[in-house]
């Protein structure tokens, strides 16, 4: 509970200021209402994850957790399973990113628009060289897994093929014609 009130004072203020601008550039651009909810809640989420990933219980440390084998950490806590901590670990990195994976699909992106396996690579990978400088230049430490990188990217993807499934339009089959 404590993280979600913690998260939240975090992320209201920063979506409450992005929405302040977006009301004053009103006469300048054309908003569409749906359109500005999906935007608010991109920056609520993005700036949570923020929180959540980089400023949430970092403590200052002379060393650093790490791994770089894949599937270490994960197959580790396969075998612990139905252990809480192996269940949190693995679910939540799979779903800690995967709203990345929806806002994708509707054109809202933290990067430029790229190939989506190409962008659920690079923002995991973001996230976690972030906690490795952020561990050099003394403002805390996080672990720093390369098996958070495979989950986060796997629930981006999810994320968007299970959207992409959802909202697209059914393409009516091609008529030929018959000579």
């Amino acid at each position: 509970m404590r993280l979600v009130i913690d998260m939240l004072s975090f992320a209201v203020p920063i979506t409450l200021i992005y929405f302040m601008v977006r009301i004053c550039l009103m006469k300048v651009f054309k908003i569409r209402w749906a359109r500005e909810v999906l935007h608010l809640s991109f920056v609520l989420y993005t700036s949570s994850v923020v929180f959540m990933v980089w400023i949430y219980y970092t403590a200052q440390t002379d060393y650093i957790l790490y791994n770089l084998i894949p599937f270490k950490t994960i197959l580790e806590y396969v075998q612990e399973i139905p252990s809480g901590t192996a269940i949190i670990n693995i679910a939540g990195n799979l779903i800690v990113c995967m709203p990345f994976g929806f806002y994708y699909y509707f054109n809202l992106r933290v990067l430029p628009k790229m190939n989506i396996a190409v962008y659920a690579v690079i923002i995991p990978v973001v996230i976690e060289s972030m906690q490795l400088l952020m561990h050099f230049i003394h403002l805390g430490m996080r672990a720093v897994d390369i098996d958070d990188v495979i989950l986060n990217s796997f629930g981006i993807i999810i994320a968007y093929c299970m959207t992409k499934s959802l909202f697209q339009r059914k393409r009516k089959p091609a008529k030929y014609l018959s000579h």
